[in-house]
């Protein structure tokens, strides 16, 4: 039978599938099984998204099952609304170099930078909870922390304070004054001698100068009448340390400083409180 070349017309109308070269209209086209599955797919009555399986099959899906199918069943909020409201999320969360997380519109802000995390714009705020590590807190030059508040500090080794390390075991002297008579009495176990005497310097001077690797002068509270000053005695790392109304009385007859220092160093003196006519 004779073919006809081409049909020009201004419609088509056939109740089976035409034969293309051979084959089925699907198959002279190139359609596929997958191209196959979205022809055939059912109209959605809500919004749908495709999945398209390995084993070539096509499904519509709704939103929540599109979600887990892509592994994101622990974002907890589908809408676009709340998606960053609540989210919930497991496994890491990966941030490039220099990354930030802003908290309104940089009210406060967290900075990565290499090996550090800096926060901006407000403070951390820890509550009842701890810091824990093994590093250190705070850093030399600018990096020091200018002050801080603390109920008790408690540390292993003895504290540096302004590049020099205290000396907790260091011998001590006690300085009270009992009725006319000063006494100054060494710590247990020191091995230092105790002094007394009816002129406080004297007893003061005596204790100063028996420390001779340093050490601490502990003044209880009570007024010290000094008829002559208190003297390095030639040595340095001393603290005198004054109890809370421990007062140094210039007498009339003291024509010199109260505290007079010659060449020594690293003397600290703590609480003092100096009272008389020549102070």
């Amino acid at each position: 039978m004779g073919k006809l070349t081409k049909i020009w017309a201004a419609d088509v109308e056939i109740t089976n599938l035409p034969t293309i070269n051979g084959g089925t209209l699907k198959a002279g086209l190139g359609v596929t099984t997958v191209g196959d599955a979205f022809l055939t797919l059912v109209n959605p009555s809500a919004i749908t998204f495709p999945r398209i399986d390995a084993a070539n099959t096509v499904t519509a899906r709704s939103a929540a099952n599109f979600k887990a199918d892509l592994s994101l069943e622990n974002v907890t909020n589908e809408s676009k609304a709340t998606m960053f409201t609540n989210p919930s999320f497991t496994g890491t969360l990966y941030m490039p170099s220099g990354g930030v997380i802003d908290w309104d519109a940089g009210d406060v802000t967290l900075t990565h930078s290499a090996n550090t995390l800096t926060v901006g714009g407000g403070d951390l705020a820890m509550g009842a909870n701890n810091i824990t590590g093994t590093g250190s807190l705070g850093a030399t030059g600018a990096g020091k922390f200018t002050k801080g508040w603390f109920t008790d500090i408690e540390t292993t080794n003895t504290p540096t304070v302004n590049g020099v390390q205290l000396n907790k075991d260091a011998p001590n002297y006690t300085i009270e004054r009992i009725v006319n008579t000063y006494y100054a009495n060494p710590s247990p176990g020191s091995g230092l001698t105790a002094y007394s005497g009816a002129a406080a310097a004297t007893v003061i001077n005596q204790a100063i100068t028996a420390l001779t690797a340093g050490g601490n002068v502990y003044f209880k509270q009570d007024t010290y009448v000094l008829d002559d000053s208190i003297g390095d005695g030639g040595r340095s790392n001393i603290n005198l340390i004054f109890e809370r109304g421990a007062i140094l009385y210039c007498n009339d007859s003291l024509n010199a400083p109260a505290i007079y220092l010659n060449g020594v160093s690293h003397w600290k003196i703590e609480g003092v409180e100096i009272n008389g006519n020549r102070n």
